[in-house]
């Protein structure tokens, strides 16, 4: 640093630095102000530039660069680059409106940004329908979108290409990729954070209630709170539940998911099992998936029934059915509630041979004439 100062004209004391590295940068006030006053004696703007910062391990270095930022001149500017937020104390520039923050937002590239590069990269034979998918499956990232570039150059289909990954850039098959995010993520993290994003992985979306019931981890808002702000590929959702669902880039997740899958097959299934276990409303789709996930036809079952009523009164008929479809019939003949709602979302989109299934099991059911489900029964009848 001393160095690229000295090659602006900004006189840095050799003394004040050799004193710092004789006490292995333990005292740093020396230095600290050889380099203010120069700075301050400099009267043109300058920019120094510290690149890949996530690299920086040592506290006394964060202190150093905090001091330097609370007591430089106006004409100092710090340009710090780093694949995660750096340790600094940035709420004193905040109050003082003197930071700019850069994120993964702020980068992340628009659909016609990203076809305007890929014309750049002399990739001009996909169409709108490829250019979308690669778009969808890359969510903006320029990186992404410059190792697809580079593969699609050297292939002759760029269709097969693109059909062959099933949804997203497996980094199984691109070791460019997969070592570029090694490289980018997995070298800064330790084996907790490690492992808790992989077993989070097992989730399409995700918040801190169900990455703790998950991964047995209470920490789990901490470490989402701390991903989040290092732009760690963990993007969160718009909704309206007061609790914050997150989900993983597309790309970032098939990393994870490449990992995860290396797991006992005892522990996958326990993965699945935990979220499956959950009875609040908010977390339904989730559960369901996971119990279908882990194989647990009757846990599938019950947790369909629990969701009918809601789902049928919300108009969610569709979504029902799907759900429905995911368990064997014969598994549900003895749920009549369950029977019934899947009854009326049969009559209302349509589905009149399933309905016809689904009315003669009902009637079919020792419960059915009883007060309880006879009216709606009859209320089903006409429709026949």
């Amino acid at each position: 640093m001393a160095a690229s100062l000295r090659s602006v004209g900004l006189h840095v004391e050799v003394h004040a630095l050799a004193a710092y590295d004789r006490l292995g940068g333990k005292s740093f006030n020396a230095l600290l102000a050889a380099v203010v006053n120069g700075l301050h004696q400099h009267d043109r703007p300058l920019y120094l530039f510290l690149e890949d910062f996530h690299y920086v391990s040592s506290p006394g270095i964060v202190r150093f660069i905090d001091r330097l930022t609370a007591l430089a001149p106006p004409n100092f500017h710090l340009v710090i680059t780093s694949r995660v937020r750096p340790p600094l104390d940035l709420v004193p520039l905040r109050v003082r409106d003197e930071i700019t923050e850069i994120g993964f937002a702020d980068l992340r590239f628009s659909f016609d940004e990203s076809a305007n590069m890929l014309r750049n990269q002399r990739i001009d034979s996909l169409s709108v329908t490829q250019l979308h998918t690669l778009y969808h499956l890359t969510d903006g990232w320029a990186a992404g979108l410059q190792i697809a570039a580079f593969s699609l150059r050297k292939t002759a289909d760029p269709g097969k290409y693109l059909e062959r990954f099933g949804g997203t850039l497996a980094p199984s098959n691109e070791t460019t990729l997969s070592d570029y995010l090694q490289q980018c993520v997995g070298d800064h993290l330790d084996t907790e954070e490690l492992g808790f994003l992989v077993r989070t992985s097992a989730c399409r979306r995700f918040n801190s209630e169900l990455c703790e019931l998950i991964t047995g981890n209470a920490r789990a808002g901490e470490l989402l709170a701390k991903f989040e702000a290092e732009n760690l590929f963990v993007l969160p959702i718009d909704s309206d539940d007061t609790v914050q669902w997150y989900r993983f880039h597309r790309l970032f997740s098939k990393f994870l998911n490449d990992q995860l899958v290396k797991l006992p097959e005892s522990e996958l299934k326990q993965l699945n099992q935990r979220p499956a276990m959950v009875r609040r409303k908010h977390l339904w789709t989730e559960a369901i998936r996971h119990a279908h996930h882990a194989r647990d036809d009757c846990l599938c079952v019950e947790l369909i029934e629990r969701s009918a009523r809601a789902m049928i009164n919300s108009a969610h008929f569709i979504q029902l059915l799907k759900w429905f479809a995911l368990v064997p019939r014969d598994s549900a003949r003895e749920r009549l509630d369950l029977l019934l709602c899947v009854a009326w979302a049969q009559v209302v989109a349509g589905k009149l041979a399933d309905f016809e299934w689904s009315i003669e099991t009902i009637l079919a059911h020792p419960c059915a004439s009883k007060p309880a489900g006879h009216f709606e029964v009859q209320l089903l009848m006409p429709r026949r």
